[in-house]
Formats: structure tokens, sequence, C-alpha cells
């Protein structure tokens, strides 16, 4: 999946910078290069791991000019060996993707299992981490209807109510996603350059505070209003069950348009180092401004070992 490249793209660039474990620089370059990991398990596919090289902020320039390219060439872990165990098990050795610059395995993670990933290449430190697999969270779409356009609009929107089930126990994590597709399953998206992307998402948006209102996001985020993340805990709604309305600009007429719902549980780790992500995206890079901490939980290394379990949802018109 892309989300992966992006990801581990991010925390190439951003780590090199202004992380959590400060970085001693002395004007070598070639003397802050660690692993960096990007582990997304999901009941949904097969085990995967993003490895690839962090950089100094003084070799970005290709980065900026040919992501792909230097990770690809540059940055990918091809010649390393990354392994993962489940549960305290046996460790077993993940194979190298050419094609996709991954490593994968055959195995499907499973409610409740804890993932162990390590990797390694010659001359740069081992690095590890580990992520529990969070149960499946429970979203219930309880109406959808679609509002026609206004004058100057096309397309018209949809309102979607939903009712989440958070458990009694405190500490969950979760991240709400929209995509739009037509009838075909294809992907509707209004920006062109991101159409190649997998996992882009629409932006909705909602007067719910409860779930969605979070101060230290004080500046837009692309087309995402201020104070809004789509990404949050059960912290104000612990034990309950919450109703809330989101509404999407719908990019297609409404005969050719379903709308894909997903509430992911995500572990908290994940949770962390994505809102890291989220401030530091809206943060001026100067001299002026204090770097941003991105949350890592790679021993000896950077980037997230983090899980996601996702109810997914289908609404058409």
């Amino acid at each position: 999946m892309e989300f992966f490249k992006i990801l581990l793209l991010t925390t190439v660039i951003i780590l090199s910078t202004a992380c959590e474990r400060k970085l001693k620089y002395d004007g070598d370059d070639n003397n802050s290069e660690n692993i960096t990991l990007t582990v997304m398990a999901s009941p949904d596919t097969t085990l995967e791991v993003m490895a690839g090289r962090s950089f100094v902020f003084t070799r970005l320039t290709d980065i900026t000019e040919d992501a792909e390219y230097v990770f690809n060439i540059s940055a990918s872990l091809r010649f390393g060996h990354v392994y993962y165990s489940i549960n305290g098990g046996e460790q077993k050795k993940m194979t190298y993707d050419d094609e996709h610059h991954r490593f994968v395995s055959d195995y499907r993670p499973s409610v409740g299992d804890h993932i162990a990933v390590n990797a390694s290449e010659i001359d740069l430190p081992n690095v590890s981490g580990s992520t529990i697999v969070p149960s499946k969270p429970t979203l219930e779409v309880v109406d959808a209807k679609y509002v026609a356009p206004e004058e100057g609009e096309v397309n018209g929107k949809a309102e979607v109510r939903l009712r989440i089930s958070d458990p009694q126990e405190s500490g969950n994590y979760y991240r709400l996603q929209v995509k739009t597709f037509d009838k075909d399953n294809e992907q509707l998206i209004k920006d062109k350059e991101k159409r190649d992307d997998e996992n882009y998402n629409d932006v909705f948006t909602s007067d719910d505070e409860t779930l969605f209102k979070d101060t230290d996001i004080y500046a837009k985020r692309g087309n995402w209003p201020r104070y809004f993340s789509n990404i949050f805990s059960d912290q104000r709604f612990n034990g309950t069950q919450h109703k809330f309305t989101i509404n999407v600009d719908l990019v297609a007429p409404r005969e050719q348009t379903k709308l894909i719902v997903e509430l992911q549980s995500i572990t908290k780790e994940l949770y962390f180092y994505l809102k890291s992500l989220m401030v530091y995206s809206i943060t001026p890079q100067d001299e002026y401004t204090e770097a941003i901490q991105i949350y890592s939980n790679v021993t000896d290394g950077w980037g997230i070992v983090g899980a996601v379990n996702t109810d997914r949802h289908v609404i058409t018109f």
C-alpha cells in the first residue's frame, strides 16, 4: 500500500530534522543514519514492513526532487534483514518485494497478537519494535441522506449520522476515514494529483466537538479546518455510545457515488505518531520555531510499529 511509503518518506524527512530523540550533528553526513521502520499490522492483510535508511537534513535535496527514486534506490533497506515473531514465538525472516519495495510475509495478524519486528543492515544499528493488534471497533450507520446542491454547487453533499460504541475500558484510540467511489469501485478523487494514492481520504466536516475538536491543530491542514482532527481517543465518551454527524462534499452525481466510511481502532503508539505528524505539518520550519517532537516507538531507530483494525461501511444513495 502507498500508505506505507508515504509514512516512511515522511519519517525519513522529518526525523532527520526534528525528532523526539535529538540527533547530534557535527557536520559529518554519515553519522546520523539509522534504520526507519513503518509497520501497520492489520487483520485485513498480511504483515508487511517498510524499512529504510534515515538521512540527516543535508542529504534531503534529492528526496524533495524525486522522493520515489530516493526511496527505491537509496533509502529502501533492500539488502537488509527483517524478522518478525508472533506472541513470543519463533522469529521468521521476511522476504523483500522488489516490485513494491517492502518486506512481506504470508502471515495475517489476528486480534490480540503481539507482533515483534526487528531489522538489521551492515554498518547500521539493529532496530526493533512491537505492537498488539486491537479489537475491531463498533460503528453503526444510523442514517444517510443526500443533500441537493445549493446555487453554485455541482454535486451536492452527503449527510451521514453515525454511532460509535466504545468499550468500558479506557484508553481506546480511533481514526475515522471517508472515501468516495463510483459504482464501478473506482475511487473518485477531486485532486487529480492524488488519484494514484489508494490511501487518499476525503475531507469531511462535523460540528461534533466530543470527537473531533483538537486545539493543538491550530491551523488548517490542506482542506481540513483548524482545530479539527479525524484521529481521537475515547477520553470524552469512554464506555458509552456516541452519536454524531459528518458531512461530505460529493465529487460526482449521487447516482454515480457511494461512500466508504471506515472507523479504525488504532494502537496508542500509532495515535501519538499520527498526532505528532499533524502538528508538524502545520508548524513553520524556520530557525525561530521550536522543533516538533515526532513520536517513535522503534528502539535504536525511528518510525512506528503500530496496528489497526477496521469497521467498514458502504453507503449508497
